[in-house]
């Protein structure tokens, strides 16, 4: 899961993604963009979750969208399309599909979220969506059902039940009012997910800003990610990332993450799902050291042209 955020307004929609991509099992991190835009139907089609399967979905909307009049018959001929490449996918992870876009029907702009593990049925969400949520903001009922879905590995518990349900009962997201306001939603959802607390996850790279009105949109870098250094080390950690390996183990025993709480996994088939063994594949050998990256300095931003500032 990485970062995906959006907004519905009187005259547009607005979308946030970072760029960070990443294998299965972490032990490698990538970049690329989550979305593509049909300006002929005043639309956005962004994906999260498995990386194949999400630039599958964009290519087989736009071919979809091509034959469409309207976003509105975009939205309705969706689902059919989803599941028969979800036939075609391998195991899938859990991935998710956003449509975003002027509906005339409506009269106005709509969002519809379509997720695997619910057969791709359409959901209509009419309020601000950040996935995963900062603690500070009520977390979507996707997100605590997946949550709630996952191998039991403490989490909750670490969050403690009362923050759990005060989580559960923060106010829902008003729509950011600025470029700036996105930009702290963002910080929060990686301070709080990516780099501490439990329900770990990675958000990265460069924040991308999409708005959509009708007849025109626009994608803005407004903010890059120092993903190096000390920060580097807490997105990764206790992942199968190589810097991950090299650390100290969490139990204390002073040997490295890879040959201790790691040592279980060396004969099983690497969670990368390459087909060979977590020893013969992802896994750091004792003679080989990982080098460390300069220290992390702060989020660098480079502001929107003249003309799109408040």
């Amino acid at each position: 899961m990485t970062l995906l955020a959006f907004a519905l307004y009187d005259d547009r929609a607005e979308l946030l993604t970072d760029t960070l991509s990443y294998s299965l099992n972490v032990s490698s991190l990538g970049h690329h963009t989550k979305l593509m835009p049909l300006t002929h139907l005043d639309c956005v089609i962004a994906t999260a979750g498995d990386h194949e399967f999400g630039t599958d979905v964009r290519l087989g909307l736009a071919h979809l969208g091509a034959k469409m009049e309207t976003f509105d018959d975009l939205v309705e001929h969706t689902p059919a399309v989803l599941r028969a490449l979800h036939e075609d996918a391998p195991a899938l992870t859990c991935s998710t599909v956003f449509l975003l876009g002027y509906s005339p029907a409506a009269e106005r702009f709509t969002a519809h979220v379509y997720a695997n593990d619910d057969d791709f049925t359409p959901l209509q969400v009419t309020r601000p969506w950040v996935m995963p949520a900062p603690w500070v903001v009520r977390p979507t009922d996707l997100e605590v059902s997946r949550l709630k879905a996952q191998p039991d590995d403490g989490s909750f518990e670490r969050l403690g039940e009362q923050d759990a349900e005060t989580w559960q009962a923060r106010p829902p997201l008003d729509p950011p009012a600025d470029v700036d306001e996105w930009i702290m939603l963002a910080e929060l959802a990686r301070a709080h997910r990516a780099l501490d607390g439990p329900f770990h996850t990675c958000i990265g790279g460069q924040l991308l800003l999409t708005r959509i009105w009708q007849g025109a949109q626009t994608t803005e870098r407004v903010g890059t990610f120092n993903d190096t250094g000390e920060e580097l080390l807490k997105l990764v950690q206790w992942t199968r990332h190589p810097l991950a390996q090299e650390q100290p183990c969490w139990c204390g025993s002073g040997h490295r993450f890879v040959e201790c709480a790691l040592r279980d996994e060396w004969g099983e088939p690497c969670l990368c799902k390459s087909g060979l063994t977590f020893r013969d594949c992802c896994r750091i050998p004792a003679d080989e050291t990982v080098p460390h990256v300069h220290d992390p300095t702060a989020v660098q931003q480079r502001p929107l042209p003249e003309k799109e500032q408040a």
